[in-house]
């Protein structure tokens, strides 16, 4: 769909990327050593194939940050739809890896309905990662997945730095997610193993399964309207 490597100050906005490609790697919005905070905000990605890779964002993401700790630039990732279904190989809602540190990542729906072979992940932050603000999110996972149940809700790393709260984890599979080397079946332990390595882990969190408008369509249908008076 969209891919940068060793670009200053980039913002990918207001787009709408759509494939059905059936090539071994495939990646919506990929963005490698993107420097100094970086902005990937309002875009929809919708992907159906019969195999490969689908991601938002890959390694060194605001790399540059590390080298002013005093005042880093922060990224922003933020209102961003992506949709994967299909039978991809292996597939990945946001994934993050090496130093794609300073990050905000807010307020994006994230909905994996795929059957994945090779493992399905509605979050993957990868380790070392460090100063992240993950916060009222949707990371829900809902397709078949294998016969071992990895279609995860979140993959997560250890991170005592990254900031977890308010979002909506949800899987249907038998390995709920994830952490620092341990797979917990449910959310209740799998937050429970979180905290102890990251403070405050997802106070106000929800495992919630959220009904969307349609699977291309994943902005949530509201129960109830409210009026301002």
């Amino acid at each position: 769909g969209i891919q940068t490597q060793y670009h200053d100050s980039m913002t990918i906005t207001g787009n709408v990327i759509t494939s059905n490609t059936p090539a071994g790697g495939y990646s919506g919005i990929y963005m490698y050593w993107s420097q100094r905070a970086p902005v990937l905000t309002k875009n929809k990605i919708i992907y159906t194939s019969t195999s490969g890779i689908v991601l938002l964002v890959s390694t060194e993401f605001n790399c540059l940050s590390s080298m002013n700790k005093s005042n880093p630039l922060r990224g922003l990732i933020a209102n961003n739809m992506i949709q994967v279904s299909g039978t991809t190989s292996t597939a990945y809602g946001l994934y993050m890896v090496n130093s794609s540190n300073y990050v905000d990542i807010m307020h994006n729906t994230i909905s994996m309905n795929n059957t994945a072979n090779g493992g399905s992940y509605a979050l993957y932050l990868g380790n070392g990662l460090s100063n992240l603000n993950v916060k009222n999110n949707i990371f829900q996972n809902t397709g078949n997945g294998t016969a071992t149940g990895s279609g995860y809700a979140a993959f997560l790393y250890n991170g005592s730095t990254i900031v977890y709260t308010n979002n909506d984890f949800f899987t249907r599979h038998t390995n709920f997610g994830y952490y620092n080397g341990g797979l917990y079946s449910t959310y209740a332990t799998w937050k429970a193993a979180a905290t102890v390595g990251i403070p405050s882990f997802e106070i106000g969190g929800l495992n919630k399964e959220v009904t969307f408008v349609s699977p291309t369509d994943i902005g949530i249908r509201p129960h109830l309207l409210y009026r301002r008076c």
